[in-house]
C-alpha cells in the first residue's frame, strides 16, 4: 500500500484547498467495502475532501483501491454510487466497448477473467426522482 497511500495523500493534497482563494473542501469522497453475504459489515477504506470532484480523479482513486483490496484478497465485485456527474463519468472512463449506450461493467484487471459491475444506489435515485417532480413546477405560475 506505500505507493498507493503516497499517490492518494497526493491527491488529497492538491485538492483539498484552491491556492488563489484558500477555499476548503467543501465534499468529501468515500470509499466503503461491505459484504456481499454480511450486509452489516461495511467498513470505510479510504476518504478524500475534494474541491472539484471528477471522472478522472475518482479513476485514479478506485483503481488504487480496488488494486489494494484485491491484493489482500479482498473480491471486489461492484462499485456503487450515486448518478452523479463525476460518477457517470468515471463510469464511462471504465467502459470497455464504446458502443455501449450505458455502461455496466469492466474487466477488473486485478484479478483474471472477472468482471466490475457498476450500480447506482436505489434510494439516490428515488430521491433524484422526488426532487425533479417536486421542482418541475416550481417555476410555473399554476
Amino acid at each position: 500500500l506505500g505507493s498507493a497511500n503516497r499517490d492518494l495523500e497526493q491527491l488529497t493534497l492538491e485538492d483539498t484547498t484552491d491556492s488563489t482563494t484558500g477555499r476548503l473542501a467543501d465534499q468529501v469522497f468515500v470509499f466503503m467495502a461491505r459484504a456481499v453475504f454480511k450486509p452489516s459489515l461495511a467498513v470505510p477504506i479510504a476518504h478524500y475532501p475534494s474541491l472539484n470532484l471528477s471522472g478522472e480523479k475518482i479513476f485514479s482513486a478506485a483503481w488504487e483501491v480496488v488494486e489494494a483490496l484485491e491484493l489482500f484478497q479482498i473480491p471486489v465485485v461492484s462499485l456503487v454510487s450515486d448518478g452523479a456527474k463525476p460518477n457517470r463519468r468515471f463510469y464511462n472512463l471504465c467502459q470497455l466497448d464504446a458502443s455501449a449506450e450505458v455502461p455496466y461493467k469492466t474487466a477488473n484487471p486485478f484479478r483474471q477473467d472477472s468482471d466490475l459491475f457498476f450500480f447506482c444506489d436505489a434510494p439516490h435515485l428515488l430521491k433524484t426522482t422526488r426532487n425533479c417532480f417536486s421542482n418541475s413546477f416550481a417555476h410555473s405560475k399554476s
